[in-house]
């Protein structure tokens, strides 16, 4: 079983020769993660806490925020073990940062070693915040709010799915529902005309890229 020390414990073990306690190695608040996955960098937003003695995290996509109990910091090291899932993130603290990976494991045992990276205080998905917004090539080309047929293709194989999007801006949030469940909880963003969509909630790792080829018609990967 996964355990952390108390503050207190942890003060007194980092004091200095004054006595005064250490730096705190986490820093609470928002961190803006990053998995770097072979079709590209896949973003989700990573808050930390912490309640008394104990470490928290919660991974948080949308309005969706999967809360992480089993959250290990000692010294320079962070340890975290997604809730229901044999997954879990390692990572080095550093300053401002945090450096690791994260392991899924697949049928059979068989595992997945993904490289992760956060930054403290960001809090934006795919695209930081532009210095001009009145670009063109910034400014969303269409609202994509709304319900869309979508086909997934796989060689010959063509698998039908909906689609439901709701755009603030350029912040998009929505899901795909398929046949085979629903790829809930999405959350990234539309620059001119390019939508990226995300999402990391410990047992699934999602990632979309597409472009707006007209008004009503998407076309990207998964």
């Amino acid at each position: 079983m996964l355990a952390s020390c108390s503050s207190r414990d942890a003060a007194q073990e980092s004091a200095g020769a004054s006595g005064a306690p250490a730096a705190m190695p986490l820093r609470p608040g928002l961190w803006r993660a990053t998995l770097a996955l072979p079709g590209g960098e896949l973003p989700f937003g990573l808050e930390i806490e912490r309640d008394g003695t104990r470490w928290l995290a919660y991974l948080v996509n949308g309005s969706e925020r999967t809360r992480v109990d089993e959250v290990v910091v000692e010294g320079e090291s962070l340890r975290m073990r997604m809730p229901g899932f044999e997954n879990t993130l390692e990572a080095r603290i550093g300053d401002g940062e945090l450096r690791g990976e994260v392991v899924m494991v697949k049928l059979g045992g068989k595992q997945q070693r993904i490289p992760f990276r956060a930054r403290f205080g960001e809090s934006w998905r795919f695209v930081a915040p532009a210095v001009n917004a009145a670009d063109p090539a910034i400014t969303p080309t269409t609202n994509l709010s709304g319900r869309w047929a979508v086909q997934f293709v796989a060689g010959s194989k063509v698998a039908p799915a909906v689609g439901e999007f709701q755009q603030d801006g350029s912040v998009v949030t929505g899901t795909f529902m398929t046949t085979t469940g629903d790829h809930r909880y999405l959350a990234g963003d539309i620059q001119g005309n390019v939508l990226q969509l995300s999402k990391f909630d410990g047992g699934h790792a999602f990632l979309y890229r597409a472009l707006v080829s007209s008004v009503d018609t998407l076309d990207g990967q998964y």
